[in-house]
């Protein structure tokens, strides 16, 4: 596919028609102006939370209506479809990366939903899994403890809206279709029901109240627009940090602050993950030793995914502090070392320096890529410059540590302008 020209993020500006034919293969553009002459536009923004975790926010604005055909969902490898009769705890489907369900549904926006076993009966997809009204697998028992996963989901209905259901109110997979639920995903809690803010510390849902992970939130506005929120962070570290990203009822207060009247949770840690026009916005977390021994990617069962004109002129996570090692700091308070990426290339900027002295001869671990920016590949090292003509090697290691090589000159500081990178962009 080829790679459009990408204009302003104003969601008033729109991609010229060629431009999205050739970035989807002219695959979404009957789908979404058949059913409107107003196109749906769709953006991608990155934030930073008050609470200190990145994330990034895929909207689909739809002019206040409910629109069919807008959201699909598949499972790894079309498993359904090449495997009919396989339900219930039978049900496990083949996991596929993103970016391969992306290329094959033709669509600009595609993240993680359902999660699956990972236990008792490894690789069975949890909670009721509805697609084009056939049932595959019903909601799991009543039982918060532990880890409640596929209690709760959301269902599309016909005309386009989601809505949130739950085997504690009662629901089942066959009352969902009976109340005309087309597809359906489902892992965490429901945090937002018709614009009720949902408290998990009163429903007691454990897991979801303890442990701080990256997230998948999928919601959706009053007026139709569909809204995905997806957090950074990871489950467990080897730092002495501890964990980072989001749980409890800040999930539910983030969902209500981006304009979610009904939102879930869908699975989340190594599994969330966002695939924007042809970049992972959002990577996993995983590091080689994830379910796939694959940095920034995991393979996933189902997906949750969005057809319409993506107008965001540039994906840009704007800069984040890059975390210094102990010893080292920025020249001055207008050098702080940072990184970002723009529509994948990833990119630092600032001086860096040892607090007291002259940078060694030897090898010198300045800092850690954080793991926003963490993809698959070999080290990698580029020229750079110091004080008084001073050069030397900065490297990138497997473990994203970032080094100012050894040499027999002493700088000072060291700039970090000359090291930049495209990361493994999939169109």
């Amino acid at each position: 596919m080829g790679n459009p020209q990408l204009v302003s993020v104003d969601s008033d500006t729109k991609l010229p028609p060629s431009s999205v034919l050739t970035a989807l293969d002219g695959r979404n553009d009957q789908r979404y102006r058949s059913v409107n002459a107003q196109p749906v536009t769709v953006t991608v923004e990155h934030k930073v939370h008050a609470l200190g975790y990145p994330y990034a926010v895929m909207r689909a604005r739809t002019g206040g209506t409910f629109r069919p055909n807008l959201i699909d969902k598949r499972y790894g490898n079309d498993f359904d479809v090449t495997n009919p009769t396989s339900t219930g705890t039978a049900f496990k489907p083949t996991r596929e990366r993103l970016d391969s369900f992306a290329r094959r549904m033709g669509l600009p926006v595609v993240v993680n939903a359902s999660g699956w076993n990972v236990t008792s009966n490894s690789g069975e997809v949890r909670g009721a899994q509805i697609r084009n009204g056939k049932i595959f697998h019903d909601f799991e028992a009543t039982n918060l403890n532990g880890s409640p996963a596929g209690i709760e989901g959301m269902g599309l209905l016909p005309n386009g809206q989601l809505k949130c259901f739950s085997a504690l109110r009662g629901d089942t997979a066959a009352s969902m279709v009976a109340q005309g639920v087309v597809h359906s995903w489902s892992y965490g809690p429901n945090l937002v029901i018709n614009g009720v803010a949902q408290d998990l510390t009163q429903q007691n849902w454990q897991y979801f109240l303890t442990e701080i992970s990256a997230r998948t939130i999928i919601g959706q506005s009053q007026t139709g627009d569909i809204i995905i929120i997806a957090t950074v962070g990871k489950t467990s570290t080897s730092s002495t940090s501890g964990p980072t990203g989001i749980t409890g009822n800040d999930m539910v207060s983030l969902a209500v602050s981006e304009g979610c009247y009904n939102a879930s949770l869908f699975d989340g840690g190594g599994s969330t993950q966002a695939y924007t026009q042809g970049l992972y916005t959002i990577p996993s977390s995983d590091d080689s030793t994830g379910y796939d021994g694959i940095v920034g990617r995991r393979s996933v069962p189902d997906v949750f995914a969005l057809t319409g004109e993506f107008v965001t002129s540039r994906v840009d996570t704007g800069w984040r502090t890059l975390p210094l090692r102990s010893g080292y700091v920025a020249n001055d308070a207008n050098s702080t070392p940072q990184v970002r990426q723009l529509d994948g290339m990833i990119e630092f900027r600032g001086i860096v320096k040892p607090s007291s002295g002259s940078f060694p001869t030897t090898d010198a671990i300045v800092g850690d890529l954080p793991q926003q920016f963490r993809f698959n590949g070999a080290s990698k090292s580029w020229v750079s410059s110091g004080n008084g003509g001073n050069t030397r090697k900065i490297s990138i290691a497997t473990d994203f540590s970032v080094t100012v090589v050894g040499n027999t000159n002493t700088p000072t500081y060291m700039n970090l302008d000359q090291v930049f990178w495209l990361s493994d962009a999939i169109l």
